[in-house]
């Protein structure tokens, strides 16, 4: 199962829905349960560590998950039905 610092992310977000990792035939990465929202960043992190590049990548990636509105995301759903999103240890 992987793993995310979640202390980064919005309360109001952790509250009533929960960051995931999704694992589709054409996207790996982090999404909404709730909805079709997928997170894509807009570039190649920022900064001048490692630790600083993952603050960037997790500041972005949380503030669009906290903002994103469900209903502008309808899911798609799978064709066995099976969902292979592992939700997040926080």
């Amino acid at each position: 199962m992987k793993t995310a610092d979640c202390t980064r992310l919005p309360q109001s977000a952790a509250m009533s829905r929960m960051l995931v990792w999704i694992e589709e035939q054409h996207f790996l990465g982090f999404g909404c349960p709730e909805c079709g929202w997928r997170f894509n960043a807009s570039g190649a992190p920022t900064g001048t560590s490692f630790d600083e590049m993952m603050r960037h990548f997790e500041l972005e990636r949380d503030r669009e998950f906290s903002s994103h509105v469900c209903a502008d995301h309808p899911r798609n759903s799978r064709l066995d039905g099976t969902p292979l999103i592992q939700a997040l240890n926080c």
